[in-house]
């Protein structure tokens, strides 16, 4: 699941420069968002990708409030983590290579 709004919507996330309809996202990495890349992805038996229904979005000031209070964990973007994990290991994986340690990690802004 990529997200909550337009869950009708696909996104495919793949490692194939070939495919005509993409954007990169990072070097080596693509998003694609049409029937016609998915079936050109099938087709030449092109792995890995993965594939979104959904995703995330913001208000204005939103994502930037959020910031200010410490409700993200920044990373570097890096293709690396999306394909080699299983997708519920790749947050611990990430956050292990940042040295942080979820079981440490609290809920809240830290802010008073």
């Amino acid at each position: 699941r990529g997200g909550p709004v337009q869950a009708e919507r696909g996104w495919i996330l793949h490692a194939d420069a070939a495919v005509e309809e993409k954007q990169i996202v990072v070097p080596g990495l693509y998003v694609s968002t049409g029937t016609v890349a998915l079936e050109d992805l099938m087709e030449r038996g092109s792995l890995p990708f993965r594939l979104f229904l959904g995703y995330a979005g913001w208000g204005a000031g939103q994502l930037e409030k959020e910031m200010v209070e410490g409700a993200w964990i920044t990373a570097q973007a890096e293709s690396k983590y999306v394909f080699q994990k299983s997708p519920d290991k790749i947050w611990n994986k990430v956050l292990a290579d940042l040295g942080v340690d979820p079981n440490r990690l609290m809920v809240g802004t830290g802010l008073h």
